[in-house]
């Protein structure tokens, strides 16, 4: 599928009724470099809907095929644990391109996506993605990169670097050693401690790729490190657990 994907008159998924159960089959639709499930209004009678209940992504993955003692034959994602921690986070928001319009309208041509930066920044984005996730770690877009899927679908044409959050409390070494010496992007320089404000700083020859630990704190709220000249700061957030 291409092009604008609000408003659509798509198949989502197949429901058969028998006496005691539904059976669901959901559509999965290929968007780009991942994969794509729309949601429906459609209600099963005292069951909760795992696909089709809002809209999801996942990334691609290969299927193996088992076969039962009547000699019937399935297919399953090859690495079952992966497939399950993406589903735990693949509820998908569509980004809001009215509002980039307006945006560009209101605040000119700057705004305009830089296609040659983004070329650069994705691929790296990528792979810093896939690898966090090789590790089973749970990640968000922070800063200044959040802010340029809300406001301008992509990334901020005039940026200098790329905001990626993780919890603290999932934090483990893996990721510095993959990351050392990374032939795609590399950590030249880390910040603070991993009990206060730390902070990876990953580099690619052109584009900075930060890399934060989020704190949870109480009930209400969490908090992350940041410096500016030599001056080290706490960003107070509300609390979330989903992403």
């Amino acid at each position: 599928m291409s092009g604008t994907y609000s408003n659509l008159d798509i198949l989502t998924s197949f429901y058969v009724e028998c006496k005691s159960l539904t059976i669901q089959i959901s559509i999965v639709y290929e968007r780009g470099n991942f994969i794509w499930i729309a949601s429906d209004d459609y209600q099963i009678k005292d069951a909760k809907k795992s696909f089709a209940d809002r809209p999801r992504a996942l990334n691609m993955f290969n299927l193996i095929k088992i076969v039962d003692k009547r000699s019937n034959y399935f297919l399953l994602p090859s690495d079952i644990d992966k497939f399950l921690f993406e589903y735990d986070h693949s509820a998908f928001l569509e980004c809001n391109r009215d509002l980039v319009k307006k945006n560009i309208q209101k605040l000119g041509s700057k705004h305009q996506q830089d296609v040659k930066k983004n070329n650069i920044i994705s691929p790296v984005l990528e792979h810093i993605s896939k690898s966090l996730e090789s590790f089973r770690k749970h990640y968000w877009l922070a800063g200044g990169t959040l802010l340029g899927w809300y406001r301008d679908c992509g990334i901020i044409p005039f940026t200098q670097d790329v905001d990626i959050a993780i919890w603290a409390h999932e934090y483990d070494d893996r990721i510095k050693k993959h990351f050392l010496g990374n032939k795609i992007v590399r950590i030249w320089g880390t910040l603070g401690l991993l009990n206060d404000s730390f902070e990876f700083r990953l580099f690619n020859d052109k584009f900075t790729f930060d890399l934060f630990l989020v704190y949870k704190i109480n009930q209400t709220h969490q908090w992350c490190g940041y410096q500016v000249k030599r001056h080290k700061f706490r960003r107070f957030l509300p609390k979330f657990d989903k992403v």
